[in-house]
């Protein structure tokens, strides 16, 4: 084809003008959208009942994005926007879609080109990001708020929400607290009333129930289907009644390994925790203990002046801690990064350009020279195998100061 660029949009000879105004056109557009799903997408679509028929494409409520769209292409200008759809094998996809005009011989509206980009990766990242987000904010606000004397459901309300947070709302979470061979509630802000009320004092034992064995074993108990798990013989009706179908209790464990109560995870479907559900709850379960071995001390003042000195020096370099947390995340396929204020602050680099990202160079040269061979093989293996990313190491700060990272 031939074509003349314009500041309106893109100038077609009348074949292809006659292929835009085709009842084909949609059709192939759509086969196009979901048959090509890892790559830049091009469909032509014709003008005419042009709205409804591509908004159906689009599950959810962009109709009013798209509508923009369509009407800043209309007008000559580039339409742009970005939404969710899957493509026809159920792959979950996200997309930035370019909307332009197409014109004819005659300078008339014929159609439109939209060019759609996969960019689920990025969006991935910026969730990633968001959420690690929360969980840093969550730490640091409730051991603030324990140093500040709130009340212990307060605190630990704080650590479940964060929790419900990052699961999208997916999970209802509770925290129950050990005391006398029993549980006794903590904090449990979206479970119904009448079944936190029910659960409250449950002992504490090898068959007694899903958190009473968790507490009695010192290990995670899994119900992945509350239903049929003769765990919850006693309690199955309540649960159920109320909307529950899957539990997974944690138990949270003092520095010297003692049960001081158990993290609870409910959901509304059959499930199995996954992986990352795993490792973000132990990260809030690891706060808890902390919050709650830390009162303990403070409660029982049967512990030695020494150990009650460790116990606040931990508390406040934890504190401290918790105010220089950074996220960054890693596009495997273009070895970019991005960083978050705090990451950026740690390693002493411009934070505009953190946000922004940069080659994973830019930020791994400020790391020790003798750290960073270590460093850049740990990340590698990481994103090789799946598996967990765990390293201390040093960053030579601008300042001239050596800081630890963990």
């Amino acid at each position: 084809r031939q074509r003349s660029e314009g500041p309106r949009g893109i100038l077609f000879q009348p074949a292809v003008a006659h292929l835009a105004k085709s009842p084909q056109a949609l059709d192939y557009a759509k086969h196009v959208l979901h048959a090509r799903a890892d790559a830049r997408l091009v469909a032509i679509l014709r003008l005419e009942g042009l709205v409804l028929p591509w908004v159906s494409l689009w599950p959810g409520e962009p109709g009013q994005q798209i509508e923009l769209a369509l009407e800043q292409a209309r007008q000559g200008q580039l339409g742009q926007f970005t939404a969710f759809c899957p493509t026809a094998k159920g792959v979950p996809k996200f997309w930035d879609v370019r909307v332009t005009p197409i014109y004819g011989a005659d300078g008339q509206l014929q159609g439109f080109l939209s060019v759609s980009r996969d960019i689920t990766t990025l969006q991935e990242l910026l969730r990633a990001r968001e959420r690690a987000r929360i969980l840093a904010d969550a730490q640091k606000v409730a051991m603030e708020q324990a140093v500040s004397g709130a009340s212990l459901e307060q605190v630990l309300g704080t650590i479940v929400r964060a929790a419900e947070a990052y699961s999208e709302e997916a999970m209802l979470v509770s925290v129950l607290l050990a005391q006398e061979g029993r549980l006794r509630h903590g904090a449990a802000p979206s479970l119904p009333q009448a079944f936190v009320a029910a659960i409250d004092g449950m002992a504490i034992g090898p068959n007694a129930g899903w958190c009473g064995k968790a507490a009695h074993f010192n290990q995670e108990v899994i119900a992945s289907d509350i239903a049929t798990d003769p765990l919850w013989q006693d309690y199955k009706e309540l649960a159920l009644s109320h909307g529950l179908r899957s539990c997974w209790s944690q138990p949270i464990r003092s520095a010297s390994g003692t049960v001081l109560g158990t993290l609870v995870c409910y959901r509304r479907e059959v499930h199995v925790p996954t992986a990352e559900e795993k490792e973000t709850v132990a990260l809030l379960v690891n706060t808890a203990a902390l919050i709650l071995d830390h009162r303990r001390v403070l409660e029982e003042r049967q512990t030695t002046q020494e150990a009650l000195r460790q116990s606040e020096e931990r508390y406040r370099l934890s504190i401290e801690a918790s105010g220089n947390i950074g996220t960054w995340a890693v596009d495997p396929k273009t070895n970019m990064a991005v960083m978050d204020a705090g990451f950026a602050n740690l390693f002493g680099v411009d934070p505009e350009i953190a946000n922004k990202g940069a080659e994973v160079a830019y930020f791994s040269d400020k790391i020790h020279v003798e750290d960073r061979p270590m460093v850049l093989q740990a990340i590698a293996h990481a994103i090789k195998t799946g598996e967990r990313y765990d390293v201390d190491y040093r960053i030579s700060h601008p300042s001239g100061k050596v800081v630890w990272v963990t």
